[in-house]
């Protein structure tokens, strides 16, 4: 793909970053860098802001040669294989591992692991992440969707936007959590920190709900589901309420947060096949050091 022209058959006037990230297979960040580089026209004039709407009949022409570099480097990794058919994965991936390319990190990521034992995959959806139809942090440990093809990739972004998967997470937060509560908080981007996101009037609806399971020496571990998947959005809402997740300490100054890892693990995942319409309920082994921390001989949920 490079260089394309659409009719916009919309009629809701969306952003041109987001329709263009729906009718392609590129990301709304590589969209808009196409746009700061002059490279996306409405109607024969150059687009300058990524949030310029577009209408039902509007001629869109987009050029995406400047992202024809392929930045993969397919690495051989262990690979923790929770789950495989012919079209889709779901890994389980350890904390520390970035799972794909971006422009602060260069070293090897989860997806260039993934494209080493499965080369078909670089061919799916985005070009510098190649199969990945959702968002876990470096510092996040547990379960990720990957998808094998064009058709499961469609379908399962699909269902993330449409909130059809549910996510479950096991976390240890400082403090002692009210034994259940439902955070919902709208989150944004810092206003000072480009790293960081905040919980700020005017952001993205977010919703995370959680229970704790126990409490030991001024910590709580708690299960956690979400409702809405926003960049850093558990780390956010925990640090908003007063219990940041334990290790982390983009979200908090305390010197008593400092470890060798987040305590934070996403623990299972249910959702429908994407073309196999079975349900699927996978579920990830705690990690020791969680229990470990909490002094207990083994977490079971």
């Amino acid at each position: 793909m490079k260089k394309i022209r659409i009719i916009c058959k919309e009629n809701d006037n969306p952003r041109i970053d987001y329709y263009l990230s729906k009718t392609t297979i590129y990301s709304r960040s590589n969209i808009a860098k196409l746009i700061a580089s002059d490279l996306v026209k409405k109607n024969g004039v150059e687009i300058k802001k990524s949030s310029e709407s577009v209408g039902y009949g509007d001629t869109i022409s987009v050029d995406f040669s400047s992202l024809s570099v392929s930045k993969l480097n397919p690495t051989k990794m262990t690979l923790k294989i929770m789950y495989e058919d012919e079209d889709i994965l779901v890994i389980s991936k350890k904390s520390g591992i970035v799972v794909h390319y971006a422009d602060s990190h260069t070293g090897d990521t989860l997806v260039d692991g993934i494209i080493n034992q499965f080369p078909d995959i670089k061919n799916v959806g985005d070009p510098d992440r190649p199969g990945i139809v959702h968002r876990l942090d470096k510092e996040t440990s547990g379960l990720i969707v990957i998808a094998k093809n064009n058709l499961s990739y469609k379908t399962l972004k699909q269902m993330f936007k449409d909130r059809e998967i549910k996510k479950e997470y096991i976390g240890i937060v400082t403090g002692s959590t009210p034994q259940k509560g439902r955070i919902d908080a709208p989150i944004g981007r810092h206003p000072l920190k480009k790293i960081k996101r905040a919980v700020i009037e005017g952001g993205k609806q977010a919703l995370t709900s959680y229970e704790k399971l126990m409490e030991n020496q001024g910590l709580t571990l708690v299960l956690i589901k979400i409702q809405t998947g926003r960049m850093h959005q558990i780390r956010v809402h925990f640090s908003s309420i007063g219990h940041p997740i334990y290790g982390d300490t983009l979200y908090s100054s305390s010197q008593n947060l400092k470890s060798d890892r987040l305590f934070l693990h996403a623990s299972r995942i249910n959702f429908e096949h994407p073309l196999q319409k079975k349900i699927l309920d996978i579920k990830d082994e705690i990690p020791k050091c969680f229990s470990q921390t909490m002094n207990l001989n083994k977490i079971i949920f």
